[in-house]
Order: structure tokens, then sequence, then C-alpha cells
């Protein structure tokens, strides 16, 4: 005689498609339940007749597969049929290049980023300032110490919308990559009480200057991050301007022997130095930004 659990196994254990194996497993399950409900209903003098168990099992089969996979929409409703379905399925996979792209003429883009190591660990933030040609304005990377990724982000942004406030620089592109920061600012999402503070000047600030805040993959968001980031080999507080010469636009960084932009690439090379008993990284950055 085969046992409950011998079936149990064998769903769980058939050989399907990757979208059909969370719908093999749950059809014991289902089953099961609409076998104890027919029980009890004939037991207290009701009729459910077989047809309408195999019936509400497609059902439930059916909606479980549509909750599963919302964005498939012709998903047919009997189980025979769903099995064809899935077994045929191909995904039509959607591919993007993402960079960072020039502001409109007259227009600032500022692009911010928090780094932490932990939550809670040491934590960075930096930003990057540039106009409609694409030549940066202004940079900054600062070690803020102890606390949360989404305070580090948090930091990035207010200080970057300080700086084009203090500098004039507006009407402003404020680009972050932290997609959780952009709905809180925007009032889609409570916001945190460790951040209340600093979220309400944000939000000060975007109401009474032109300040435009957009959501940016980080592939599109590499300089503020590699600036973020940074921080955490060079042990010190970067600022950088820039100084144009022909097609190469150079930054200079204390510490650090050159960083320039040519053909849409950034390049930073840092060399060993001890300042404040810290020994600074070694090596070279590459990040690609298309400028």
């Amino acid at each position: 005689m085969v046992q409950v659990h011998q079936v149990i196994r064998a769903w769980w254990n058939e050989p399907c498609c990757p979208k059909l194996k969370a719908l093999f497993q749950a059809t014991p399950a289902i089953i099961t339940w609409e076998l104890w409900k027919r029980r009890n209903n004939m037991k207290h003098g009701g009729v459910i007749s077989e047809k309408r168990v195999i019936r509400e099992v497609n059902k439930t089969l059916y909606f479980l597969a549509r909750f599963r996979y919302p964005w498939l929409t012709n998903i047919p409703v009997l189980w025979i049929d769903m099995i064809r379905y899935f077994e045929s399925y191909k995904p039509y996979v959607v591919s993007r290049r993402v960079t960072w792209h020039l502001p409109n003429a007259g227009w600032v883009k500022c692009n911010s980023d928090g780094a932490s190591k932990g939550n809670p660990c040491p934590s960075s933030y930096g930003y990057c300032i540039r106009d409609s040609s694409g030549d940066l304005l202004y940079a900054e990377a600062i070690d803020i110490g102890h606390t949360t990724n989404i305070v580090a982000e948090v930091k990035g942004i207010l200080h970057g919308l300080l700086y084009c406030v203090d500098k004039q620089l507006h009407p402003l592109i404020m680009e972050t990559d932290s997609l959780v920061m952009k709905t809180i600012i925007e009032g889609e999402w409570e916001c945190p009480w460790t951040i209340r503070a600093d979220v309400k000047k944000i939000k000060e600030i975007k109401n009474n200057y032109n300040v435009l805040f957009q959501h940016v993959f980080r592939e599109g968001n590499v300089v503020a991050d590699l600036l973020a980031n940074l921080v955490f080999y060079s042990a010190v507080v970067l600022v950088c301007m820039h100084a144009q010469s022909g097609d190469e636009r150079t930054l200079y960084f204390p510490y650090i022997t050159s960083m320039w932009y040519y053909s849409g690439y950034a390049f930073i090379r840092c060399i060993n130095n001890v300042k404040g008993g810290k020994h600074m990284f070694n090596g070279s950055y590459y990040s690609e930004d298309n400028c």
C-alpha cells in the first residue's frame, strides 16, 4: 500500500522545469486539504463529488501559478494545459546598458552614494557635481565613523544638496542609487527615526529650490560609489576640484598621484604614504562612467 509520505516525496522529486517545481511541491498539500474538506462535509451530511474536488484542486493550482508568476497573463486554467505551457515557456530577456547621462542644458547633476562595511560599521559618503557638459565642478568624500548604510546614504544626499545651495548650483538633479532613500524623500515610505532630522532638511531644500530627485542603478553611479569607498583605503577627507587640459579633465586629491577622465572612463592611482599614523592604499582603481 502506498503511504502518504511516499506520494509527497514522489511529487517533490518529480523531474520538471523550474517554473513547475513550486506547483508540484504544493500539489500534495492542496489535494490533501480538498480531500479533508470533502470528508468533513460528508461526515456532517453534505455531498461533494469527486469532480468538484478535482475542480477545486485545479482552481487552487491556477491561482497559485498566477500569484507566483504575475507577469504571465495567459496561464491556462486546466492543469494539463498548465503543464504544457510551462514546459514550453521561454523567458523573453530584455537587457539595457546603464550609464550616467548628462543633465539638460542649464542644469547641474549631483550624484551621491553612501558606503558601509557592515550595518552598523565604519561608513562614509561621497558625492560629485557635474554640469551639462559633464565637467566636474566639485567632489567630496568623508569618513563618518560607525553608523548604518542608510545614514551614510542620507548624509551623502544632504551634504551634496547643502553644497549646491551654498554655491547656487541649481536647477539641480539629485541622483542616488538608493531607491529606499528616494521613496522616503518622495514621501512614499515612512521615514526611520534615525534619519528623520536629515530627511526633514532635505525636504525643505527640495521645496525651496528647483531640485529633482532621480534613482539610478549602481552602474550609472560609479564615480560617487568609488569616492565613498576610496575613503576606507585612504583614511583622509577627499576633496577635489577640476582643471581642464585638452581632452582630459584632471582631478586632484591629497596623496593621490592622478585621477583623470578620458573618453568616458575614470582612472585613479594612489601612492603609499602615511598620514596620521595610518598607511594608505597602494594600487589603482578603474571605473566606467559614460560622461
